[in-house]
């Protein structure tokens, strides 16, 4: 019977200069900068009542107008959410502002849509969300 031989660790020598926990050790990830320079969210524009979607209303930004809409959620008196400016709109957003407009009406409290943005408009036909939304009105 074969013997076989004991396995050897090879050590790996340091660079010189570099202290002992340098070596072989990872460097945590880059934090990102946040030097870029982003424009203000227009819903810290609104006049109070007012959300204002952006004009790119996707999953990636549905944080930001999440936010907006929970804070407006508990007003007593009437919000309007001002579609004007958008250009894309997603499933996810659609979603999102179908449950708040619902949450809304189980309180009692309205809801009123300013603008009349196509892709909005053509994502609410599209979802069978027109009366829901109560946008119907605003479809051509």
């Amino acid at each position: 019977m074969n013997k076989r031989k004991k396995a050897t660790t090879v050590r790996q020598s340091r660079p010189a200069g570099l202290p002992r926990a340098a070596h072989g050790a990872r460097k945590p990830p880059a934090k990102a900068s946040k030097s870029k320079s982003r424009a203000v969210p227009a819903e810290a524009l609104a006049p109070s009542g007012t959300v204002v979607l952006s004009s790119d209303c996707t999953v990636a930004e549905c944080a930001v107008l999440r936010n907006s809409l929970l804070r407006a959620l508990p007003e007593t008196s009437e919000i309007t959410l001002d579609i004007n400016a958008v250009q894309r709109i997603d499933t996810a957003t659609m979603q999102l502002l179908t449950a708040f407009v619902l949450e809304r009406q189980a309180l009692g409290r309205t809801v009123k849509w300013s603008g009349a943005a196509p892709a909005f408009l053509s994502a609410a036909r599209l979802l069978g969300l027109e009366r829901v939304l109560t946008v119907q009105d605003r479809l051509a």
